[in-house]
């Protein structure tokens, strides 16, 4: 058995720190960390992930919060047969990456739906990727497809020990893509979402989205910023479909 690491007030105050302690300010998305972005079908949660990966990429602004420097990203994805979403990424980097050789490298992509992260065969196989692509962020799209059941609490808490034990091992970030049950059409809260507590108060940071129509628009909320120094300003987007583009109100 392997024994606590335990350390003095000057050891702990002399350890090495990473590099880079928030990929998205203001203390959004933290080295090690959690964002979940979740909402109802139609929201575009999932270009929101995307356009989240290639601010990432580049170092560049995602939507009025801002990113710290270049850092790599891997994609799971998990809702799509690989060539849809192939033709996906096709329509998004013709119409929003000018030059993708400059991101490529920083942005991995995996597909895989039969995988999943609440047993050991699923969770080691991300865990190989990891090891062998090095990403600060991993993304997951979506959350009910990669564990067996979001309203069973052993699926969720073994999924949720085991990131929590690749962010310790690894330092990886997670953002997690999530929507509601299907079954019910009343929306109480990532707590109603989920099923379980558990899960919010294990996330850094919970991001919901909302959709009106007529043109589309997008209201960004923040419900959770655990790491945050301030109060964290919320967004109001209208969204360009043609341009697969997000524009602040």
């Amino acid at each position: 058995m392997t024994a606590l690491k335990v350390h003095t007030l000057t050891q702990l105050l002399s350890l090495e720190r990473p590099k880079m302690m928030y990929y998205l300010e203001p203390q959004l998305l933290s080295y090690g960390g959690s964002l979940f972005i979740y909402g109802r079908a139609g929201t575009f949660k999932s270009f929101l992930g995307i356009e989240l990966m290639h601010s990432l990429a580049s170092g560049t602004p995602w939507l009025i919060y801002n990113t710290t420097a270049p850092v790599k990203s891997m994609m799971l994805q998990a809702e799509q047969v690989e060539p849809m979403y192939q033709d996906r990424m096709l329509s998004y980097t013709q119409k929003r990456i000018a030059k993708p050789s400059d991101v490529s490298n920083n942005m991995l992509f995996t597909t895989s739906q039969n995988l999943k992260l609440d047993d050991y065969h699923g969770i080691s196989q991300l865990e190989e990727a990891i090891k062998m692509h090095s990403p600060q962020v991993v993304m997951i799209d979506c959350l009910y497809r990669v564990i067996k059941s979001t309203t069973d609490v052993s699926s969720i808490g073994r999924f949720l020990d085991d990131l929590t034990r690749l962010s310790a091992t690894y330092g990886t970030a997670f953002v997690i893509i999530h929507h509601p049950r299907k079954e019910s059409d009343e929306d109480r809260g990532f707590d109603e979402l989920t099923g379980w507590s558990g899960m919010a108060n294990w996330a850094d940071s919970i991001l919901r989205v909302t959709r009106e129509d007529n043109p589309i628009r997008l209201s960004l909320q923040w419900e959770k910023t655990k790491n945050a120094f301030k109060e964290v300003s919320n967004v109001n987007l209208e969204v360009s479909q043609d341009l697969l583009k997000f524009m602040v109100r």
